[in-house]
């Protein structure tokens, strides 16, 4: 009886030691150890229009045993640093799984995140993203658009180990640059031999590239990058490829460039072009000098290559604006003979400029000047000038400089039926901006 006692005794005591041990649950069997991650390269990719700072919103896909599909995930990093970590908005809203040690999951973080961009794909080797550029809200999206992918286990202890990501832009950028000395605007760039659309993969954060390029009965127009400078960003191209660039001016005059040799185009990389467009139009032709050169510049330095123009496609403008009359150029003679006429400078996509000597009279309707829109000096069919009277005269003493304090003569209802001639009260050298849109001009005194 006193052995039995002793036994259970014995089986009580283990009972309450094995209760102990299972409110101690080892650290590997803890459901609730969540995932957090650390980011090394936030402010490193300086071509971003919207660099990854504290309190913003990355996207994160987890592979199994996880299992979790676009997780918002929050910056967080002290002020100027380089580097910072990411935690899940909503707590606990990614934990590593039961028991999960040695097993690696993987990762793909992106930014910016959005909400409605779900995984495709049977398996996870095989799923991705699909990513398509369309218009240009979204080539500036793209531009921002960052991966990073990234596998790991989160072992033992309280603590797990966090996962590094490292971002990267996972499309190439194409940068055009206009260095233009002609008398002609550039209106807009557009571009064929591009693909946009792709499949970022899950488990390299990487893109491949889908669809067909698109060919010149589909330009896709660049988006303007600042003064005289244009962009777009394209999928990478593994297989060497040559972009056709189409430059319109406003005269309606192209040019069309490509690369002397195909190039591949890498994924984080920014491919940059400088294209010179010189020449002065003459008076009777708009043919101009173009020459090209490409470079390259960051996200990362590749291999320069060389832009050459196809004279072929180069298209000249069959009209221009021109100023006519008793008027010479700025350092020319002054003989006051009507039948000079000087082609003006496109200085805006309806803003056009000519710089003259005025070398009539104010005192009949032979002299004075008029604009007109011609394709040589004989034509006449579009002519412009003052609506009403025999001859308009402007007092030179309410003409200001270009600048001056307050607004500068301004003259009102040039009319295309010939109109009647426009003259100074006094010879100088002035300047005219015309307006195409409303047939409208300011003059300026230059002396």
């Amino acid at each position: 009886m006193k052995k039995a006692f002793v036994t259970i005794l014995g089986l009580a005591a283990c009972l309450v030691a094995c209760n102990k041990a299972e409110k101690v649950a080892p650290a590997a069997l803890d459901p609730n150890r969540p995932v957090q991650f650390t980011v090394s390269n936030i402010y490193t990719l300086d071509t971003k229009a919207d660099a990854i700072a504290n309190g913003k919103a990355v996207a994160i896909y987890a592979g199994s045993p996880i299992n979790a599909d676009n997780v918002s995930a929050t910056v967080t990093m002290e002020a100027g640093a380089t580097s910072g970590t990411l935690a899940p908005t909503v707590t606990n809203s990614l934990l590593w799984g039961v028991g999960q040690t040695t097993e690696a999951t993987k990762f793909l973080a992106v930014y910016p995140y959005e909400s409605t961009r779900p995984l495709v794909g049977e398996t996870e080797d095989a799923k991705y993203i699909e990513y398509s550029i369309t218009d240009a809200a979204s080539v500036e999206y793209a531009d921002k658009f960052l991966a990073a992918a990234a596998s790991q286990a989160p072992g033992t202890g309280e603590t797990p180990a966090k996962v590094a990501l490292a971002f990267k832009h996972p499309f190439a950028k194409l940068v055009y640059n206009i260095n233009n000395t002609s008398d002609d605007f550039v209106s807009k760039l557009e571009i064929s031999g591009i693909r946009r659309t792709g499949n970022l993969m899950f488990t390299t954060g990487e893109v491949t590239t889908t669809g067909e390029a698109n060919g010149t009965d589909a330009l896709v127009e660049l988006n303007a990058n600042g003064e005289n400078s244009f962009m777009t960003v394209v999928m990478p191209e593994t297989t060497a490829v040559n972009p056709v660039v189409k430059v319109t001016m406003v005269s309606g005059a192209t040019y069309t460039f490509q690369l002397a040799a195909a190039t591949a185009l890498a994924a984080g990389k920014v491919y940059t072009a400088s294209i010179a467009i010189s020449g002065s139009h003459g008076t009777t032709e708009s043919n101009r000098t173009v020459l090209g050169t490409f470079t390259v510049t960051d996200w990362q330095n590749v291999d320069s290559g060389s832009l050459t123009e196809d004279t072929e496609s180069s298209v000249a403008a069959s009209k221009w604006w021109y100023l006519e009359g008793n008027i010479d150029t700025v350092d020319g003679t002054t003989d006051g003979n009507w039948s000079k006429h000087i082609p003006f400078k496109c200085v805006g996509p309806v803003t056009w400029q000519v710089d003259f000597y005025y070398a009539g009279t104010a005192d009949n309707a032979t002299n004075g000047f008029k604009i007109r829109y011609a394709a040589d000096a004989a034509d006449w069919s579009e002519s412009y000038g003052m609506s009403t009277g025999n001859i308009w005269v402007i007092n030179v003493d309410d003409v200001k400089a270009e600048g001056a304090e307050g607004d500068p003569y301004l003259v009102h209802d040039l009319t295309s039926d010939n109109g009647t001639n426009i003259a100074m009260s006094a010879h100088g050298k002035f300047r005219i901006k015309f307006y195409t849109d409303t047939h409208n001009f300011h003059i300026y005194k230059l002396d």
